[in-house]
């Protein structure tokens, strides 16, 4: 039976190893394909970094493009105003027009800066981006490489073990064969001991036939302890075993080996110092587990903290887009769309939400659709403007190149007068006066009909554009204006609303990734349970078959056995076996009794490899995850301190732009006060010039002196003008146009075209009408005189409005801008707000932590205080074993003797002396029974003194099991948390410093584990010692009583 017993327990442990070689292929296998995993993510983010940077690009590009257009439109439309506004000198009933121009041109530089301050935010927008993808590709990449150094490492510790765990089965085999060939020999030597008593009993008188007869009775019951002893011994043997293979596989998956100064060549036996090793050990490995499940409870309530910040951010971003979507909504006017966005809000329905959004981009992309059509259609329209616009300057520059002509030949009247000045005085010169006269009538003749011809040009080409522009371009402005306005407002929702959406979208795909990776890990688990149940079917299976024949053997043996008692049974006494009987059978109970605890200390040991097993793993796994996240952290306090003093140097360049802005908004006002200034003196010197021509139209008389200062009056204005329209030019290079605004300055060019050729018309009029009557003449250029003065007086009036307007434009530019720097001081304040609240709650985790570690110090006292009173047990129970070897020496000194004493008795025999030596005999046998009845008493004494120390083991390994599988719930909610999607985009917060203390206890977990280790092959190693002593003094002992 106890070698049935041996057999099978070799067969679970064989079971045993064979299921921890199959769980660490599975694992590496896992580990394998996680790796695979992580490096098709790696790829995926690698595409999607290159792709989001192409699109920025191609954004850049675009917004560059637009960008340029712009300018240029503005650029020609400058030119066109400045060419209006010298048109706009001439004549004093367009100051309206002008006035509604500039504020046209406000608007439009305020929409461009807007769109240029938004430009900026993509810009900033798509670099933040590209950084945080970068620094999350770095993070990746270093983890992929840590990962693959951590999956060659188990590689190799896995083929270390393979090894361990092959030459610990050869081993174990060894031993089985070394059993069986005991078992032989002791079997072979207990016939032969047989057949040498049958002789000696034979050789015997009659005489001593009754002794001999107690003899073989003490002998048989010799041989009946001994057979328990052998049991019991094999029992020994059997969990000695036991325990040796499975704290071999133990301290070898833990990386332990038992100290070096534990030898068992030579000196007695210790397993009391054996077990208080393995007690400290426990104890430490205890501690060191109990640290790490503080460092875990503590980590678990910031995940937990996290966590709810987290479901709070969640709500918050769920209402945001309900009420996003109800002012989308409300503002395309849809009622019953905004009912549902309410009740999927009110009603907290994800999916709900998730339709009536996808229902709103859909609409307003119909609606975006629509309007892009109609811009088109009013850009086809504007282009066609443009393209008779171009035409219409084209013409204009013909007649500006025919007015230069005349502005020559005006010179050359001027040149024709001044000589005509000269000859006056000279009275010898009159002849070639009058040539000169008729030659300046001939000129002026040839001028007139030019202007006329210029006149008429100019009302057929005013006729034309004023009946195509006239009805076209008010709608089209009007049309423009309006679907320019919902547009903007449409695509500043419409961004509003793609971003949400987005952020929702990704946080749906991380929770279905997240549930298809539990999805698979269950399935994992699942097939690993079948295939272990189908490879406990094939195990059962072999050990039946195993047992099947064991039990042919241990049959040979027993009928061998039994036929030796049975020939003994028939010569001894009945009476005497009764007694006997009963005490074997007390002794046989107990023996099972011990037995029994044996097995259950036996299942206990292997539940608490297997245990410790798994702890090692979990211990791992979460000292694996514990530095990811500690990795994780630091990269994000990185990212956020970059980020951080990237924002700070963005706003100190906004804020120097705006002094920069600022202080050429004060260098323009300077340049348009000094303009002014410039612009009154010309006036102050039209004026001076205009009393210089009365004066002279006083003096002269004759006609042609009378045209020939109108004339020069007329260029000195029209030159006044021109300077006046170059300053005008300067001035609207400044604004930025649009479309809409180009369409109304091309119809103001038009007018003041118009208007142009109606004020030659009339001036040419008028210089026929005074060419006709002197007094006519004087009275038109009285007349004329008064309007040119008040036309002045109209452009100084513009003057003084325009620069107002200026500044008060560069007034609102500057308010513009403190209000942009205080909310930039606002943020920073925010951001810092945050920050403080982040050190406010690293303080609080801090102190829970020390709290946690406080208390566990004192489960640590009391878990010491245990440990001493077990060491002290201990001793106790090792000086018993001592005295126990004590008395097995003297008893075997005394079989000595007494087989030495037989010897000189069968040498010296005699009648009378005979008897006396055979009472003596009989004395000394009682003697030896009575000191085998106390030796077996102390036995019991100390198997009660071995229980206790294995019940206060038990409790130990009870608190260990209790505080492993509190252990295995927290890393289970570690992982879960861990795993959570949230948790990458949340703002939980983990103490690195512990995750460093968890990392630097791991090394002397594993010196504890080696110490332990060398501790238990040395304890193997003196209780094979002792077997082998207890085997030799069974042997001598039952020889000696079978003598």
């Amino acid at each position: 039976e106890s070698l049935k017993e041996q057999n099978s327990s070799l067969k679970k442990e064989m079971e045993q190893l064979v299921e921890t070689l199959g769980n660490e292929r599975t694992n590496l296998k896992k580990y394998a394909e996680d790796l695979e995993e992580r490096d098709k993510q790696i790829a995926q983010l690698s595409q999607e970094l290159q792709s989001l940077r192409d699109h920025i690009a191609l954004e850049k590009e675009r917004s560059d493009k637009e960008l340029q257009m712009a300018h240029t439109e503005l650029h020609s439309l400058q030119a066109q105003v400045e060419e209006l506004k010298l048109q706009g000198k001439e004549t004093g009933s367009l100051e309206n027009e002008v006035m509604d121009f500039k504020k046209q041109l406000e608007l439009t530089s305020e929409a461009l800066k807007t769109l240029t301050a938004e430009n900026e935010a993509l810009k900033t927008s798509s670099s933040r981006d590209t950084e945080h993808l970068l620094s999350e590709l770095q993070s990746s990449k270093a983890e992929l490489q840590r990962l693959s150094a951590e999956h060659e490492e188990a590689l190799d510790a896995s083929l270390n073990r393979e090894r361990a765990l092959q030459g610990e089965l050869d081993a174990a085999t060894d031993l089985i064969q070394q059993l069986h060939s005991e078992h032989a020999d002791f079997s072979r030597m207990k016939s032969e001991e047989f057949g040498l008593l049958q002789g000696q009993l034979e050789s015997l008188s009659g005489d001593l036939v009754k002794q001999l007869e107690i003899v073989d009775s003490k002998v048989e019951e010799a041989n009946a302890l001994q057979s328990k002893l052998q049991t019991s011994q094999l029992q020994l043997e059997k969990f000695s075993a036991e325990y040796s293979i499975l704290q071999d596989v133990l301290l070898q998956e833990c990386g332990e080996r038992p100290p070096g100064d534990m030898t068992f060549m030579g000196g007695e036996f210790s397993a009391f110092e054996y077990l208080k090793w393995l007690l400290e050990s426990v104890r430490k490995r205890r501690e060191a587990l109990e640290s790490s499940l503080a460092e875990k409870d503590q980590q678990l309530s910031s995940l937990q903290d996290s966590h709810k910040s987290l479901e709070e951010q969640f709500s918050q971003a769920l209402q945001c887009m309900g009420e996003l979507l109800s002012t989308g909504i409300q503002n395309i006017e849809e009622p019953s769309r905004l009912e549902e966005v309410k009740m999927a809000v009110d009603s907290k329905d994800h999916q709900a939400l998730l339709r009536a959004i996808s229902q709103c981009v859909a609409s307003v992309a119909n609606t975006n659709a629509m309007l892009s059509r109609e811009a088109e259609n009013l850009r086809l329209s504007c282009e066609e403007v443009k393209k008779k616009l171009h035409e219409a300057i084209i013409e204009n520059e013909h007649l500006q190149h025919r007015w230069q002509e005349l502005q020559e030949s005006l010179k050359k009247e001027e040149a024709a007068t001044r000589l005509d000045k000269s000859l006056q005085t000279d009275v010898e010169d009159e002849l070639s006066k009058e040539k000169g006269q008729e030659e300046a009538s001939l000129e002026k003749e040839q001028m007139l009909t030019q202007i006329a011809a210029l006149k008429e040009e100019m009302a057929l080409l005013k006729a034309q554009l004023s009946m195509q522009g006239s009805g076209d371009g008010d709608t089209l402005n009007s049309e423009l204006a309006a679907t320019k306005l919902k547009s903007e407002k449409l695509l500043v929702k419409l961004k509003l609303f793609k971003d949400k959406n987005d952020m929702l979208v990704k946080q749906l795909n991380a929770l279905r990734e997240s549930h298809a990776e539990l999805e698979h890990s269950y399935q994992k688990k699942s097939d690993e349970v079948s295939q272990l149940e189908s490879q406990c079917c094939s195990l059962q299976e072999d050990l039946q078959k195993a047992l099947t024949q064991s039990e042919h053997t241990e049959t040979l043996a027993l009928s061998l056995d039994q036929a030796t008692s049975a020939a003994r049974e028939a010569e001894a006494e009945c009476n005497a076996l009764r007694d006997r009987i009963g005490e074997l059978l007390d002794q046989n109970n107990r023996l099972e009794i011990e037995s029994k605890h044996l097995k259950s200390e036996v299942a206990d040991l292997k539940e608490q490899a297997d245990m410790l097993s798994s702890d090692n793993e979990a211990f791992q796994n979460l000292a694996e995850n514990m530095k990811r996240a500690r990795q994780n952290l630091e990269q994000e306090l990185k990212a956020q301190h970059e980020q951080h003093t990237k924002a700070l140097k963005d706003l100190e360049n906004r804020y120097q732009k705006q002094l920069e802005e600022k202080n050429s908004d004060t260098a323009a006002t300077v340049a348009l006060k000094h303009d002014f200034a410039q612009m009154q003196e010309k006036y102050n010197q039209i004026l001076y010039r205009q009393r210089d021509l009365e004066e002279e139209f006083h003096v002269v008389v004759e006609e042609k002196k009378k045209l020939e200062s109108k004339c020069a009056q007329l260029a000195e204005d029209l030159s006044a003008a021109n300077q006046a329209l170059a300053l005008m030019e300067k001035q609207a290079s400044v604004g930025h146009k649009t479309v809409q605004e180009y369409d109304l300055l091309r119809q103001e060019h038009q007018q003041l075209q118009e208007r142009f050729h109606q004020m030659k018309s009339s001036q040419l009029k008028a210089e026929e009408r005074l060419v006709q009557s002197v007094g006519l003449e004087s009275a038109s250029l009285k007349a004329k005189l008064q309007e040119a003065e008040k036309t002045i007086e109209d452009l100084k009036a513009v003057k003084e409005v325009a620069a107002s307007e200026e500044v008060r434009r560069l007034q609102q530019h500057l308010d513009e801008l403190s209000q942009r720097h205080a909310a930039v001081m606002e943020q920073s304040q925010a951001k810092e707000g945050r920050w403080n609240q982040e050190r406010k709650q690293l303080k609080h985790i801090e102190e829970h932590l020390k709290q946690a570690a406080r208390e566990l110090n004192t489960e640590l006292e009391k878990v010491r205080s245990q440990h001493e009173e077990a060491l002290k047990s201990k001793l106790d129970f090792q000086s018993q074993m001592e005295q126990v070897h004590k008395d097995n020496k003297a008893l075997t000194q005394q079989v000595q003797n007494w087989r030495s004493y037989i010897k000189g008795l069968e040498s010296n025999q005699g009648d009378g002396a005979e008897s006396a030596e055979v009472k003596r005999l009989q004395m000394e046998l009682e003697q030896t029974a009575t000191e085998l009845h106390q030796l077996g008493l102390r036995n019991e004494e100390m198997s009660v003194d071995l229980n206790k120390v294995l019940e206060e083991k038990s409790s130990l390994k009870q608190l260990l099991s209790h505080t492993q599988e509190v252990l295995r719930q927290r890393e289970a909610q570690l992982l879960r948390l861990q795993s959570s999607p949230f948790s990458r985009e949340g703002s939980h917060i983990i103490e690195v410093e512990h995750t460093r203390q968890a990392t630097d206890d791991s090394p002397d977990l594993h010196s504890r584990l080696e110490e332990s280790e060398r501790q238990r092959r040395e304890l193997e190693e003196r209780v094979e010692e002792l077997a082998d002593g207890l085997r030799t003094e069974r042997q001598r002992r039952h020889l000696l009583e079978g003598e």
